[in-house]
Formats: C-alpha cells, structure tokens, sequence
C-alpha cells in the first residue's frame, strides 16, 4: 500500500510473533531424537543409616571431611570412580552426571558443594552443559515481505524497509552462528505493484523460487541483494501469499513449512474474483480471472461487481483472504506481523483491518502488530534466537533448588556465569533468583560448548534445637533441571551434597569439700551450661545436667537438656565461630560452690556451709566452757520453724553444717567466770549461700572483728559463718580475814580499806564495826593495795599494804606468804578472791588466860623439853656403843 498516512504498531505482539514461531519449531525433533526423558535419568540415590543421609556414590573435596557429593556418571557406563578431586569451580570435566549418549550427551549436569575458610558455610555450584539436538528434520521458512513505497522512508522518519533489511541479514547470520545453517531453509517472496519489483509479475524470488539452506553464503547474499533496491510500488498482498505458498510447496521433503507475512497495511491490489463463498461470515474468493482490481491508495473498489457466484465483490479482501486460506489448506502455516496499522481512510478501520490480518494467518494468535521500524527489526532478531533455542538440547530450561531444613542460606545472591568454550552472552544468561526458601533459575537456553554455573553460599544451621554434630544432612532438597519449557514433565535430578559439622563435649568433675565429722550429701545435682555466641535469637541459651553417686561425681557430656528435649553441644555457630560454653551449678542448700575451668573441662566444687561460734575474753584470748542455742524461724523471722530442732553449738568447736534459712542465736551458758549474755543474734543463709544480717546486708567480712559480731572464715575451702563474742570477765568479791599470827584464830577490831593503784580510787569494805572478816565487792581487773589502816587492841599492825592484781582472765596474783585463794564462778555470782591477812601481837604482855599468850609460851617449853631428850637419848646410845 502506497501514502499511507499515521500507522500505529504496537511492540508488545513482537515477541508473541517469536513465540508463534517458536510454537511452530516444537516439531523439528523428530521421534528418534536423543534429547532424554526422566525414564532415562541416571539418578542419585542416597543413604540414611546412624551417620545420617548421604550420597550412596559419592566423592569429597580434597582435605574436607565435613562436605561430601555426589559423583558423576551416566546411564551406559555407571558411576565414575573419581572419589575426591580439588573442588575447583574452574573445572569442568569432574564428576557431571551425563543424559544421552555418554560420548555426545545431550546435557550434562553437576552440583556440588565446598567448605569455605569459614567454618560451616559452603559454597554451592550448579553446572549446565548444552548441546545441539541430534537427528533432528529442517524447517522451512519463507519471509513474504512487503516491498511498496510505503515501507521506505516517510516524512515521520520511518524507514521500514531498512528495519526488514537489516532484521533478515541478522537473522540469516544469528542461524549460521548457531551452527544452524544446514537445518533452516530460508526463501524469499517480496511483492509489490506490477512493473515495479522484479519486473511485470509483480513480485520477486530467489534462487528461482527455491528455498535454501541460511548457512550458505550464496543465499544469504541472493536473500539480501533482492532486498536492496528500493521499495515502490502499491500493495499486491495476494500474489506474495500465492508465490510463497508455491515456494513452500514445491519442497516435498516433509519439513515443517512455514511463512511469516510482513506488511504494513491493506491490499490494494488483487485478482479479480470470480467465484467465492462465504466462511462465518466473512467472504472468501475461491477463484480468480487474469484481470486485477486496483483502486489505488485503498482497499476499496471504485466500481463494485458480482461474481459468478452471486456474491457482492466491493473491495480487495476477499482475494487476498481466499489466497491465504489455500495456502493454509494445502498444508502451510501462515504468520502475519502487521507494521503500523492504520485506518482505510474512511471505508475500514484499524480495527478491522487487524481482524482481516488474523483471518490471513492459521490461527488468530499467529498475528502480531509492530509499532515502530526498530520493533520489525527486534521481531526478526528474536525469530532467529528461537529458533536456535529450538535446536538447543536445553530450551527455556529451569531449575529448582530448595534449600535444605538444616541449612540457610548465607544471603540472596546468586550468581551465572558463562563458563563453557562457546560463551553465552550476558544478556541471553538465564535469571536466578533466591526467594521463600528456593533458588530458581528460569530462561536457560544452552547449545553445543554452551555452559552456565550457577552459584550460591549457605550455612549449615548448627544453632537449631536439633541440630546433631557429625551426622549428614542433605544441603538441599529435591534439586532438578526441566531441560525444555516445552516439556515440563521431562526433569532430571542434580546429586545433593551432604554436610556436617563437629561438636563439642564437656568433662565435669564434682568435689564435696564437707565440714568434720559430716557426711550427709545428695544423690545427684543438677548444674546449668550456659552457651555464648549465638546469633539466632531462638537457638537455645541455658541447657542443663547432672551428676550422681553413681558416676563418681564425673561425667563426659555431648548433650544436655533443654525444654525437657535433648540438645547437642555443637563447636561453633552459624557465622563459623566458636562457641563459649561456661558452666554454672544449681544451688545445692547448704553449700557454696566454685567452679574451675580448663577449656571444656570444669570441676565443681561444693563447699559445705557452716556456722561457729568463738569466745575470746577482753584479751582477745579463747574462752572455752560456752554454750549457744540455734533456732530457726520462718520467713523474716516471723515465728519460730518448729520443723526444726534447736541445735546446741559449743564456743570455739568444730562448726556446724547450715541451710538456709531464717536463724536466731542465743548463748545458753556462758564459761566459768564470765556472765551469760542474753541477747539474740539474728542473720539468714539465702539459697546461694549468701550470708546476711539482720538488716538484709550481705556479711562479706573476712577478718576476726575487734567487736562482737560475724565475720566469713573460711576454713579448708569451706564458708564459716562465725559469731565471736568478746566477753568481760565478771567482778571479783574479796573477803578478808583478820587472824592472830601465832594462834591462827580470828581477830576483831582492826580496820582495811583497798585502793586501786590504776585509779587511786579507795574502796572501803562493806563491813564495818567489831568484825574479823571484811567484804570488797564488784572488784574489776586491774592492780590493788590492801592496806590495814587500824590494828587490833595488842597486836601491830601491818608494816605494808598488801599488792595484787586481777588480770582479764581472772588470774589473781597475791604475794607469797599469805593464804589466799581465788575462784571463778559459774551463773550470775561474782567471781571471788579470799585472803587472810594475820596480825602479830604487841611484845612483852602476858596474855591474859585463855588468851592466845598461854599457847605460845605452852608451845615453846614443849619445844625444849623435846631437844632435851632427844640429846640424852643420843649421848647414851654413842656410851653404849663404845
């Protein structure tokens, strides 16, 4: 069609004219074609036993132990035997599972993992080879291309036939280059108006109408030189259809035959008809005379007629719309690309003129519009790559990779690469993408020497509750390529690798470090392992224990307890770092505990809690002889715990073993000398053996006080709470008795007063009047002089006071030469001193009769009698003898 003015296309029906002519491809593989089904899958099989799932045949990275994968194979030969190589990505010989024909597979397939230098995170890669299908038939092509004036340049800077131009040369390249070229016949039909293109028939062909091969080079110039001179002329729609059905037909190998129809508007020319039939409505010519219609610029006719048949005949599509329909009849598959549509002036719209378009094609979904010279251009770019893709033993593949459950991935990303000698280039790489769990990779076109890699990292989830050291777990799920989109029913399966990762144990050593004399300990203890590092806020923190009598306090653990399940001691977290584990005992009551560490090996030991009592006297000397009473109360002291029985706890003893508990102390008898202090002395032992006063404050004191109070001493390891008490010793009565010196018998009259030499202060005695005995109450410790201030009536009194000392333990000191004696007592009573002090009587006085004179002058005449005859005895026995 010549002057057509405003032509709209749209770019969108472009790529449906590829997939029209892709739909059309899917019978170029012929039934004996080596492209494998599932049936012929070499498949990986895998075992699960205690050690976890794994590959049955399997290979490893050199120097890992913690990743193993599948081997390679194919369905003839078996498995190989290549059970460990480096692991390089570079490589692509080792361990590819092989479909087809083991020397020239179709596709092969390889997926794989490797540890990274990060502990637990692995590099996953996916390789894809392609190939060119085998035993495959040729298609036929036949591009009808529109060639009249309007296709060139116009004033909106259009220039169609350039768009057709360079669209064919690529497309004749892109087939070649894809090794392609003996099996694409490709021919050309380009029509116009009588006397312009290719002389008075009015259109044009190559080769003398024959198709020929688009990888030979002489077609492809013949192909391009006839689209070279300038497009003229109007629109002879119905002659192209009918050459290029004629050019199809005459090739009677079977191929599959197809034309595509490239034109920018309405017929405006055809042949005249002379009968036709109506079809759903719409009126198909069936036969046609010598003569044409041309109306010009339009589709319409300026003078009208009726066939032979009786039907109306008002413009040219009923011509072209018949051509068509015996094309198609007679076996061809007819596409149309409509460039820049636009109204039949005021006779057709756009919209029916694209109804008519689709009547020319086989199908209504075998047309397409074109909006621009660059979209014909683009059009034809994709025709070729689809039908290279056809060719290809991986089309429109896809690939499904899941994740395994214990497994995670390290982040989103994954990367393609072209990795095989024949590059694909970046823009023909297929998509992957990593989304709810799954790596998908879409749109995977591969040929001969074509090969992609895909690769991802993920991490084996060792934080996960039931995660278990050393077992294998499958790093992915149920991982598959469906080869050809056309087919998704045909899926092959890529081996899964399997992983693992170590764990860890813990060593636990339990002391008992008892009080004397006690050996009262439970059955068991429970402790608590606390677990640093974790980077999952769900993984578990806190897992627990225990020990017995029965394991001799130890005990080597790879697990423990957490929520009632059991959970695994794994080495290190899901980043690759090493996980801290630091040990904590359960408060066993009664006892304190420590726990030692060396790496994983801990040794608890329990430090049974004990309570004593110390009694120094003002000195800071040990007092023994003392008693205390301990009564527990319930909570805060509120009453007393009648569950419990008071204990007896002596001063300065071994000390007694305590849980806790609210505690009241109170001394029960105190040492000889010493008074009873009746005072109570409250403190509490919490549960982790912590001491506390009265007032709730910790008692954290180490050192004996100077004061009454608690103090911690620590004795063998074990946590003594202490009470010392500082006593006084209690006052000294002193009772002093008068006597005569040489009688012995009591004298009255005389007169003592005491005074304390540290103090000067005098003390007079309690009794007073005509009394051999004088009384000094509530003496303290210090220094005293007793001194007789009046003698006795006959007697002289004492030339000097009398000095003694009492100390702070009670000890009297009196000179020698006097009777005295000291004693300490027990109860409330003061401690007591006696002493007797004699008086000598006055010289030369008789004593009066029965007085104490008598005695002395009796005493010394029996003195002499007694030497006296002692003598004569002695003198007559020495005479005797001589």
């Amino acid at each position: 069609m010549t002057k057509m003015t405003a032509k709209v296309v749209r770019t969108g029906h472009l790529f449906a004219f590829l997939l029209i002519l892709m739909s059309m491809l899917t019978g170029l593989v012929t039934s004996g074609s080596s492209v494998v089904t599932a049936a012929a899958n070499i498949r990986p099989t895998y075992q699960t036993d205690a050690n976890g799932t794994y590959p049955t045949n399997s290979w490893q990275v050199t120097g890992q132990q913690n990743v193993i994968n599948q081997r390679g194979g194919d369905q003839v030969s078996g498995w190989d035997n290549n059970t460990k190589w480096n692991g390089d990505a570079t490589d692509t010989t080792n361990s590819y599972l092989k479909f087809g024909d083991p020397n020239n597979p179709d596709y092969q397939i390889r997926k794989y993992a490797k540890e990274t230098n990060t502990p637990g995170l692995y590099d996953v890669y996916l390789n894809v080879k392609g190939n060119t299908q085998q035993n495959v038939k040729p298609v036929d092509i036949v591009l009808v291309v529109d060639m009249s004036g309007s296709m060139e340049s116009n004033s909106r800077g259009t220039n169609r036939a350039d768009a057709v131009r360079t669209g064919v040369k690529n497309f004749l390249t892109s087939i070649q280059n894809a090794g392609l070229g003996d099996y694409v016949n490709v021919g050309l039909i380009g029509f116009s108006s009588p006397g312009y293109i290719g002389g008075n028939s009015g259109y044009i062909s190559v080769e003398l109408g024959k198709l020929g091969k688009a990888g030979n080079a002489d077609q492809q110039k013949a192909i391009n030189n006839a689209l070279s001179p300038k497009f003229q002329g109007g629109t002879y729609t119905q002659i192209g259809l009918r050459q290029g059905s004629a050019m199809l037909n005459a090739d009677t190998s079977g191929n599959k035959k197809m034309m595509i129809l490239l034109t920018d508007g309405v017929p405006t020319f055809s042949d005249k008809v002379k009968n036709s039939e109506w079809i759903n409505g719409t009126l198909y010519g069936t036969n046609f005379g010598s003569s044409r219609d041309e109306p010009g610029n339009t589709a319409r006719l300026r003078w009208p007629y009726t066939d032979n048949s009786g039907n109306r005949i008002y413009d040219t599509w009923p011509a072209t719309l018949g051509e068509a329909k015996i094309a198609k009849d007679s076996g061809n598959e007819v596409h149309a690309l409509g460039i820049q549509l636009a109204d039949d002036g005021y006779y057709m719209t756009k919209e029916k003129i694209r109804k008519n378009m689709q009547l020319i094609t086989s199908s209504p979904d075998l047309y397409e519009d074109a909006d621009s010279a660059d979209a014909v251009e683009a059009y034809l770019k994709n025709q070729a790559k689809d039908i290279i893709k056809k060719f290809n033993t991986v089309a429109d593949g896809t690939i499904t990779d899941p994740i395994g459950t214990q497994f995670q991935y390290a982040n989103n990303q994954a990367t393609v690469t072209s990795v095989g000698k024949q590059t694909v280039p970046a823009s023909e790489l297929p998509s992957a993408a990593i989304q709810d769990g799954q790596l998908t990779v879409n749109h995977m076109n591969l040929g001969r020497d074509q090969e992609v890699q895909i690769h991802y990292q993920e991490r084996i989830n060792t934080e996960s509750n039931n995660f278990v050291p050393d077992k294998w777990y499958q790093m992915n799920g149920e991982t598959t390529l469906t080869p050809n989109g056309d087919d998704p029913s045909n899926k092959v399966d890529f081996g899964i690798p399997s992983a693992k990762a170590p764990g860890t144990k813990l060593t636990i050593n339990k002391v008992w470090n008892m009080l004397p004399n006690d050996n009262k300990i439970p059955d068991s203890i429970d402790f608590t392992v606390n677990r640093g590092n974790t980077t999952d806020n769900n993984a578990w923190t806190q897992a627990t224990g225990s020990l017995s009598k029965t394991q001799n306090w130890t005990g080597t653990f790879d697990k423990l307890s957490h929520n009632n399940s059991n959970v695994y001691l794994p080495k290190f977290n899901n980043h690759g770092q090493d996980f801290t584990y630091n040990l904590s005992e359960d408060n066993v009551a009664g006892f304190s505990s420590s726990i030692n560490q060396v790496l994983n090996n801990f040794t608890i030991t329990n430090n049974e809690l004990g309570l004593a009592v110390q009694k120094f006297d003002s000195g800071g000397n040990i007092l023994t002889g003392s008693q205390f009473t301990l009564v527990k109360d319930t909570d805060n002291w509120q009453a007393t715990d009648s569950s419990f029985t008071p204990e007896s706890i002596n001063g300065n003893d071994n000390p007694i073993p305590i849980k806790p508990g609210y505690y009241e102390l109170k001394e029960s008898t105190a040492p000889v000398g010493y008074s009873l202090d009746a005072s109570t002395i409250k403190f509490q032992v919490t549960e982790n053996g912590q001491w506390l006063d009265q007032q709730g404050t910790p008692i954290r004191n180490n050192t004996l006080p100077s004061s009454d109070g608690f103090y911690v001493n620590n004795q063998n390891g074990n946590d003594i709470l202490t009470y010392a008490k500082h006593d006084n010793i209690k006052p000294f009565t002193l009772t002093v008795n008068k006597i005569d010196k040489v009688t012995n018998q009591s004298v009255k009259g005389a007169e003592f007063q005491l005074t304390n030499s540290d103090t000067n202060q005098t003390i007079q005695p309690d009794e007073s009047g005509d009394t051999a005995t004088f009384t000094f109450n509530n003496l303290q410790p210090g220094n005293y002089v007793l001194s007789e201030t009046k003698a006795p009536t006959d007697y002289a009194p004492l030339s000097s006071g009398i000095n003694f000392s009492i100390d702070n333990t009670g000890k009297v000191t009196i000179p020698d030469g006097y009777d005295s004696n000291s004693e300490l007592t027990a109860g409330n009573s003061n401690n007591t001193i006696s002493l007797t002090v004699p008086d000598t009587p006055t010289s030369g006085q008789l004593p009066a009769t029965g007085g104490p004179g008598i005695t002395i002058i009796l005493v010394t005449g029996l003195i002499i009698m007694i030497t006296t005859a002692a003598g004569i005895i002695f003198i007559s026995r020495r005479r005797w003898e001589v």
